[in-house]
Protein backbone atom coordinates (compact mmCIF):
# COMPACT_ATOMS: atom_id res chain seq x y z
CA UNK A 1 0.00 0.00 0.00
CA UNK A 2 3.03 2.67 0.93
CA UNK A 3 4.58 1.68 -2.54
CA UNK A 4 1.43 2.45 -4.45
CA UNK A 5 0.68 5.43 -2.31
CA UNK A 6 4.66 6.78 -3.33
CA UNK A 7 3.95 5.70 -6.83
CA UNK A 8 1.06 8.14 -7.37
CA UNK A 9 2.81 11.00 -5.18
CA UNK A 10 5.83 10.79 -7.95
CA UNK A 11 3.37 10.29 -10.63
CA UNK A 12 1.33 13.35 -9.32
CA UNK A 13 4.55 15.53 -8.84
CA UNK A 14 5.82 14.40 -12.21
CA UNK A 15 2.81 15.40 -13.99
CA UNK A 16 2.76 18.99 -12.19
CA UNK A 17 6.53 19.15 -13.14
CA UNK A 18 5.27 19.13 -16.50
CA UNK A 19 2.68 21.24 -16.20
CA UNK A 20 4.73 23.90 -14.79
CA UNK A 21 7.24 23.35 -17.47
CA UNK A 22 4.93 23.87 -20.08
CA UNK A 23 3.25 26.67 -18.57
CA UNK A 24 6.92 28.56 -18.40
CA UNK A 25 7.44 27.29 -22.30
CA UNK A 26 4.36 29.08 -23.54
CA UNK A 27 4.85 32.10 -21.85
CA UNK A 28 8.07 32.21 -23.66
CA UNK A 29 7.20 31.54 -26.41
CA UNK A 30 4.86 34.58 -25.49
CA UNK A 31 7.99 36.97 -24.97
CA UNK A 32 9.19 35.71 -28.32
CA UNK A 33 6.29 36.57 -29.99
CA UNK A 34 6.20 40.03 -28.56
CA UNK A 35 9.39 40.64 -28.80
CA UNK A 36 8.88 39.77 -32.51
CA UNK A 37 5.72 42.41 -32.76
CA UNK A 38 8.27 45.21 -31.12
CA UNK A 39 10.67 44.43 -34.17
CA UNK A 40 7.95 44.90 -36.94
CA UNK A 41 6.94 47.82 -35.14
CA UNK A 42 10.11 49.39 -34.61
CA UNK A 43 10.77 48.77 -38.60
CA UNK A 44 7.79 50.75 -39.39
CA UNK A 45 8.81 53.52 -37.24
CA UNK A 46 12.01 53.37 -39.27
CA UNK A 47 10.42 53.36 -42.27
CA UNK A 48 8.16 56.45 -41.03
CA UNK A 49 11.24 58.25 -40.19
CA UNK A 50 13.27 57.91 -43.31
CA UNK A 51 9.78 59.07 -45.16
CA UNK A 52 10.20 62.36 -42.94
CA UNK A 53 13.70 62.81 -43.69
CA UNK A 54 13.28 63.08 -47.45
CA UNK A 55 10.32 65.11 -47.05
CA UNK A 56 11.86 67.41 -44.80
CA UNK A 57 14.85 67.64 -47.07
CA UNK A 58 12.41 67.99 -49.81
CA UNK A 59 10.83 71.01 -48.56
CA UNK A 60 14.63 72.43 -47.27
CA UNK A 61 15.97 72.54 -50.73
CA UNK A 62 12.42 73.93 -52.26
CA UNK A 63 12.55 76.97 -49.20
CA UNK A 64 16.10 77.54 -50.34
CA UNK A 65 15.57 77.52 -53.71
CA UNK A 66 13.02 80.17 -53.09
CA UNK A 67 15.43 82.43 -50.79
CA UNK A 68 17.72 82.33 -53.57
CA UNK A 69 15.07 83.26 -55.96
CA UNK A 70 14.04 85.82 -53.49
CA UNK A 71 17.82 86.88 -52.99
CA UNK A 72 18.14 87.54 -56.76
CA UNK A 73 15.13 89.70 -57.36
CA UNK A 74 15.83 92.00 -54.61
CA UNK A 75 19.17 92.63 -56.01
CA UNK A 76 17.78 92.69 -59.31
CA UNK A 77 14.91 95.64 -58.05
CA UNK A 78 17.90 97.74 -56.27
CA UNK A 79 19.95 97.60 -59.45
CA UNK A 80 16.93 99.14 -61.56
CA UNK A 81 16.52 101.49 -58.17
CA UNK A 82 13.48 99.77 -57.08
CA UNK A 83 13.86 100.50 -53.45
CA UNK A 84 10.01 99.37 -52.93
CA UNK A 85 9.90 96.28 -54.87
CA UNK A 86 13.95 95.16 -53.19
CA UNK A 87 12.39 95.47 -49.54
CA UNK A 88 9.08 93.60 -50.92
CA UNK A 89 11.41 90.56 -52.09
CA UNK A 90 13.90 91.29 -48.89
CA UNK A 91 11.34 90.64 -46.58
CA UNK A 92 10.16 87.44 -48.66
CA UNK A 93 13.62 86.29 -48.41
CA UNK A 94 12.96 86.59 -44.57
CA UNK A 95 9.85 84.75 -44.46
CA UNK A 96 11.92 81.98 -46.47
CA UNK A 97 14.50 82.03 -44.13
CA UNK A 98 12.03 81.19 -40.79
CA UNK A 99 10.73 78.31 -43.40
CA UNK A 100 14.50 76.97 -43.96
CA UNK A 101 15.38 77.51 -39.94
CA UNK A 102 11.71 75.44 -38.98
CA UNK A 103 12.59 72.64 -42.17
CA UNK A 104 16.50 72.42 -40.30
CA UNK A 105 15.01 72.00 -36.87
CA UNK A 106 11.92 69.20 -38.33
CA UNK A 107 14.83 67.25 -39.73
CA UNK A 108 17.02 67.34 -36.64
CA UNK A 109 14.46 66.09 -35.06
CA UNK A 110 13.75 63.78 -37.65
CA UNK A 111 17.43 61.93 -37.56
CA UNK A 112 17.56 61.82 -33.69
CA UNK A 113 13.79 59.90 -33.88
CA UNK A 114 15.31 57.00 -36.55
CA UNK A 115 18.13 57.47 -34.14
CA UNK A 116 15.92 56.30 -31.14
CA UNK A 117 14.29 53.51 -33.39
CA UNK A 118 17.40 51.65 -34.69
CA UNK A 119 18.57 51.75 -30.95
CA UNK A 120 15.08 50.45 -29.75
CA UNK A 121 15.55 47.82 -32.97
CA UNK A 122 18.90 46.77 -32.04
CA UNK A 123 17.25 46.19 -28.31
CA UNK A 124 14.51 44.18 -29.02
CA UNK A 125 16.59 41.96 -31.52
CA UNK A 126 18.78 41.21 -28.71
CA UNK A 127 15.87 40.21 -26.29
CA UNK A 128 14.37 38.05 -28.87
CA UNK A 129 17.81 36.09 -29.76
CA UNK A 130 18.15 35.78 -25.57
CA UNK A 131 14.84 34.55 -25.47
CA UNK A 132 14.71 32.10 -28.29
CA UNK A 133 18.60 31.08 -26.76
CA UNK A 134 16.43 30.17 -23.44
CA UNK A 135 13.58 28.71 -25.29
CA UNK A 136 16.39 26.53 -26.65
CA UNK A 137 17.79 25.38 -23.48
CA UNK A 138 15.01 24.68 -22.01
CA UNK A 139 13.26 22.73 -24.53
CA UNK A 140 16.47 20.22 -24.36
Amino acid sequence: MLKQSLTASLIASAIALIGVAHADDAAKTGEIKQDTRDIRADKKDIRSDKRDIREDRRDLNRDRAERHHDKMMEQRAEKHGNEQAAEKWEKRAQAEQKDINHDKHDLHADKRDLQQDRKDLRKDRAERRHDVKEHAEHAN
